[in-house]
């Protein structure tokens, strides 16, 4: 396996640990519409088009698609009112991205290199 199939396999992984945090996140949250395999199926559908989506390696374009996503999710999936929709999506990607700066910054410590260059690096910001 080459250092391209592994980046490739991260990148598939993450989307994957993404997309079940949303579905723990919003059925914590939301009563649920369905039964489980229409979420099975959702879930294996939106991680190949989060992963695609990520192979652009635009950190803009993957915040957008995160927000625009669990929105979709939030509205077809979930007994809902649209007025909660935006305030707790909004919540769970400010958190997510505030892990994922709290991540860099403790790893930065541990490869000796500083957090300001981390900010200006594009790929530091979410990658789903």
């Amino acid at each position: 396996m080459n250092i391209m199939d592994l980046r490739r396999l991260a990148i598939w992984l993450n989307a994957l640990e993404i997309n079940l945090l949303i579905y723990f996140f919003q059925s914590k949250l939301h009563k649920r519409k369905y039964k489980m395999p229409v979420y099975i199926c959702s879930i294996i559908i939106f991680t190949q088009i989060s992963y695609c989506v990520n192979l652009l390696g635009i950190p803009i374009l993957n915040i957008s698609f995160l927000i625009l996503y669990m929105t979709i999710v939030s509205l077809l999936l979930y007994n809902v009112r649209i007025k909660e929709i935006f305030v707790k999506n909004l919540y769970f990607v400010l958190l997510i991205l505030i892990v994922d700066i709290l991540v860099s910054a403790v790893f930065s410590v541990f490869d000796d290199s500083l957090t300001s260059s981390l900010i200006n690096d594009e790929h530091f910001f979410y990658q789903q």
